[in-house]
């Protein structure tokens, strides 16, 4: 029976909700099942799961509840027999020499269930709160008994490689190098069981070439359920493809169709210029360039202005006979073949007037002529582009 509220004329008391734990609603169940059974040591595992220190306290309470209950009888309990097995000292046997052996509860936990993970503080307060939830463990438990791990982040590969020898390539260097880069990840061998395990079911259903031919690699099908086993709640999300993987997958594809896009658009540009400089293009830009750069190193030479040459002759020993114009690549050719002792002859003529039509008379040996221009006069123009794109 509870009672929720209690009113007395105009005043009324209201009480909280029902706080007993299952330990008080079924405790008569409880001591009958003990009483019964003529257990004498209880195991608790993976309470550390919980987060909550605070379970320990509801379990020491009922310990002490079922020790005091004067129906149970008590015989010689586990923590005793581990004691002697220990060679504690003699007032520690003496102590648990009694002819009644209270029933005991023995917690297979982590060590960290009494640390600062459960404190909220500052770093000092937290560092002096672990100190202190250290010692409390101490003296909370009547005896503390390592267990030394056999699996850790050290030999996890070791261990994942022996479980999986039998259903995977050994020597198969991409399962090497998928076991290096996450074996460390996992140091807990009934994870890898059950990595194990679960392979062998789906590489039945989805690596049968008899039931189905999807390609998929033995491989990367280990990755996706080690990935599974250690992050239970993303993998769910793979089916409506909302997890993380699907978030990484997609931001991936955007990042190579956005660097295809912009190859593809390096690509014709490439394509492009390669186009110019095969349809000689380029030759008779760059010629056309030289001609320019000779007009204004005349002009500023003569004291005559660039825009207003009205024509320019070159005549070399390999072309006496022809008078190619400035901008004819052929030109050019011919002047970079020539020997540097080979002088060039160059006329200019620049408007003035109607009447006054000066012209002006350059001469210099090919090597001089080369250091006046300033640049190289190498016709392979095909070449120097090339290099450039």
């Amino acid at each position: 029976m509870h009672l929720a509220k209690i009113d007395v004329g105009t005043a009324g008391i209201t009480l909280g909700e029902n706080s007993d734990s299952y330990f008080d609603q079924y405790l008569d169940e409880i001591i009958y099942i003990f009483e019964k059974t003529g257990i004498r040591t209880v195991f608790f595992e993976d309470l550390d799961r919980f987060q909550d220190a605070q379970i320990f306290d509801s379990l020491r309470e009922l310990n002490q509840i079922l020790n005091n209950d004067p129906k149970l009888q008590h015989t010689e309990s586990t923590i005793q027999k581990i004691s002697q097995r220990l060679h504690f000292s003699h007032s520690a046997k003496e102590k648990n020499s009694q002819s009644s052996t209270p029933i005991q509860f023995v917690y297979a936990i982590h060590d960290a269930i009494f640390s600062n993970q459960y404190v909220s503080a500052d770093a000092q307060i937290a560092n002096q709160e672990s100190l202190a939830h250290s010692f409390s463990r101490a003296k909370f438990f009547d005896i503390i008994i390592p267990v030394v791990p056999f699996v850790s982040a050290s030999n996890s590969y070791q261990i994942a490689l022996e479980t999986l020898e039998d259903v995977l390539d050994a020597n198969d260097p991409q399962m090497i190098n998928l076991l290096e880069l996450v074996a460390d990840a996992v140091p807990d061998k009934r994870t890898w069981i059950n990595i194990r395990n679960e392979f062998i079911v789906y590489k039945e259903q989805l690596l049968n070439p008899k039931r189905t031919n999807l390609g998929l690699s033995p491989v990367k099908m280990l990755a996706i359920l080690i990935y599974k086993n250690c992050y239970l709640d993303d993998a769910i999300k793979l089916q409506n493809g909302r997890s993380r993987l699907d978030h990484i997958y997609k931001e991936i594809r955007e990042i190579i169709q956005e660097d295809i896009s912009a190859l593809d658009y390096k690509n014709k540009n490439l394509k492009y210029k390669i186009n110019e400089i095969s349809n000689g293009r380029a030759a008779e830009e760059y010629a056309s360039e030289l001609r320019t750069d000779l007009i204004y190193l005349l002009a500023d030479l003569n004291n005559q202005q660039a825009d207003r040459c009205q024509s320019i002759n070159i005549n070399i020993p390999s072309n006496s006979q022809n008078t190619y114009a400035a901008d004819d690549p052929k030109l050019w050719d011919d002047i970079s073949r020539c020997k540097e002792t080979n002088r060039i002859n160059i006329r200019i003529t620049f408007l003035n007037s109607y009447y006054d039509n000066p012209s002006f008379d350059f001469s210099s040996t090919i090597k001089t002529f080369k250091k006046i221009m300033g640049k190289s006069l190498d016709t392979d123009w095909r070449k120097d582009k090339e290099k450039n794109l």
